[in-house]
């Protein structure tokens, strides 16, 4: 999908959590650098989150569902900010649009890439106009 994506304003940021398999942070690192080749282009940032504080940060604007009580993280989720998003202390802000592999999230969000790349493709064009 990115590689169809020719803006010099693009921006993609993966950031590697490890959440379902318990990862050692040397572990994680080193799959995320393998699993990083396929995202070498311009513009692409990879962060690596032992931790997982993004995928507990991003669940709240997402407004994902709880299980018995605990909000689950988010991740697996393929957020898209225009270039006006704005974090503040509370936190990220809810994207202009998103799409996930959650079972947790709303089922018409369900990760479609091109539809993911139509959406990125139409804020580019959004913001293209603009100028």
């Amino acid at each position: 999908m990115v590689e169809r994506l020719h803006d010099p304003d693009l921006r993609l940021y993966i950031v590697w959590v490890a959440v379902k398999h318990a990862q050692q942070p040397a572990e994680l690192a080193a799959n995320a650098a393998r699993e990083a080749q396929a995202f070498r282009r311009a513009g692409v940032l990879n962060y690596v989150d032992p931790q997982s504080d993004a995928a507990a940060a991003f669940a709240l604007p997402l407004n994902l569902q709880r299980r018995m009580g605990v909000q689950l993280p988010a991740w697996d989720v393929y957020l898209s900010y225009s270039r006006g998003a704005r974090w503040d202390s509370q936190g990220p802000p809810p994207p202009a649009f998103w799409m996930h592999q959650l079972s947790n999230a709303p089922g018409e969000l369900w990760l479609n890439p091109e539809r993911l790349r139509a959406e990125v493709q139409r804020m580019l064009d959004e913001k293209s106009s603009k100028l």
